[in-house]
Formats: C-alpha cells, sequence, structure tokens
C-alpha cells in the first residue's frame, strides 16, 4: 500500500496521450490506470440495448489490445449528477454500481480482469450517504437501507485498487466543500476509513485527492499526508 498524489486530466484521452502515458508504462513496467467516472448503472446492464453493451467491451478488449499497459478504474460517483439554472440531474448509479460493472466486465472479458478495477472516492460516498438519510426523511423512514463507509469497501472487495481519501463539508457540493484535506478534527473519521481498508481491501493505494486554497504551498496535502500516516501507523501497532 502507498500514498500517492493524484493530477485530474479534466479533459479526454486522444489516442496520441494514451499513447504517451502508455509509452511511460512501459518504461516503468507498470499499468496506467485511467479513472472512469460513468453515467451507466449496473442495472441497465441487463436491461440496455445489447448492442450499446457489446459495443462497450469490443471497444474496451481494443483498448486493452492496443495498449498493453492501460488499465480502467471505474469509480463511485456521487449523486448529483450535475446543476444548471437553478436545477439539478440525478443519477442512479451513485451506490455500489461501480464494483457492479467491474465484475460484469470481469466475467465478460477475464483475460484482461487484472486491468479492470474500481475507486472509492471517499468523499463521494460521504455525499450519497446523506443524500440516502435526506430521502428517508423526505419520505418518511421508507428508505430500505442507508449504506454506511464500510458497505462500500465490503461492495468493492476483490476489485478495489484506488482510495481517493478526502473530508466532505456540509453536502459536499461546490468550492470549499467538496474534496477538502483533513483536519486535526479528522483523526477518528480517517480511522474508521483506514479499519474498513485493512478488513477489505488491504492492498489498495491511497490517492490523497484533496483541494487546496494555495497550490504552490499545498498545506491542505500536507496535513493530511501526516495525519493518514499516523493512521496508518495506528494500524501497525
Amino acid at each position: 500500500m502507498k500514498i500517492l498524489v493524484v493530477v485530474d486530466m479534466q479533459k479526454d484521452f486522444t489516442s496520441g496521450a494514451l499513447g504517451n502515458k502508455e509509452c511511460e508504462g512501459v518504461v516503468q513496467n507498470k499499468i496506467v490506470w485511467i479513472v472512469v467516472h460513468s453515467n451507466l448503472s449496473a442495472s441497465s446492464l441487463e436491461i440496455s440495448d445489447k448492442d450499446i453493451i457489446e459495443s462497450i467491451i469490443e471497444s474496451l478488449i481494443t483498448l486493452f489490445e492496443k495498449y498493453e499497459n492501460i488499465g480502467i478504474a471505474l469509480e463511485n460517483v456521487t449523486p448529483v449528477n450535475s446543476f444548471s439554472n437553478n436545477s439539478f440531474r440525478l443519477s442512479n448509479n451513485f451506490l455500489f454500481d461501480n464494483a457492479e460493472i467491474i465484475k460484469y466486465l470481469r466475467a465478460k472479458m477475464p483475460e484482461f480482469s487484472n486491468r479492470l478495477v474500481t475507486v472509492l472516492d471517499t468523499c463521494h460516498a460521504e455525499m450519497s450517504m446523506q443524500f440516502m438519510r435526506s430521502m428517508d426523511i423526505l419520505f418518511d423512514n421508507e428508505v430500505i437501507a442507508i449504506p454506511r463507509m464500510q458497505d462500500y469497501f465490503k461492495a468493492n472487495k476483490n476489485t478495489l485498487k484506488f482510495i481517493h481519501f478526502s473530508r466532505t463539508v456540509l453536502n459536499g457540493n461546490g468550492i470549499g466543500r467538496h474534496g477538502q484535506p483533513f483536519n486535526e478534527q479528522s483523526r477518528d473519521y480517517i480511522r474508521g476509513i483506514l479499519g474498513c481498508m485493512n478488513k477489505y481491501a488491504k492492498d489498495c493505494d491511497i490517492v490523497l485527492e484533496v483541494a487546496e486554497t494555495d497550490y504552490d504551498k499545498s498545506l491542505g496535502f500536507d496535513i493530511s499526508n501526516k495525519l493518514v500516516k499516523e493512521g496508518l501507523d495506528f494500524f501497525k501497532e
């Protein structure tokens, strides 16, 4: 297990960009992971147009065959897909769909199963749990099951490669609320996450995906790195 720093690539990969990244992986003899946020839900795998699903699988096979050091890491997403003009669009794939989709794809492409993994974003998971609790209140306690962080780890067991680790402030939407660095009050939360990781995905890597007010100084990363390392030491004792 390692603590990593991630740089988000907001633009779509071009074939040239893939080629450059793949070359880096060849030199290091490592897989270069493409982290994907998908609108696809696990339930749609069986009810969608089969031609669409088959096209996705064929495209992935082509990708894997052409770029031998490229892997796909599917991340859990948030319940609110987008905001615009004082309205928002909800997602129907924000719980454990990424893990179910990867398991489905592994079954369809067993020869590439080691290059199909999941990412668990703790901020996204916290936002999803808040959303479910709000829905439970709104619909008079009719929500069947509100997930816990442990449930996310359990669902991603055997597929989890990375944890995108950060803190949620309030509902997690917007600047200053999403992907926030840890602080001195975060120790119990960090230990809770690391406890789940220790139980279900001991070998996965931690990515400190934290926002900064000043990226030249990166004080948020520094304090987050310190606190997470303290948490890891706690479980070594």
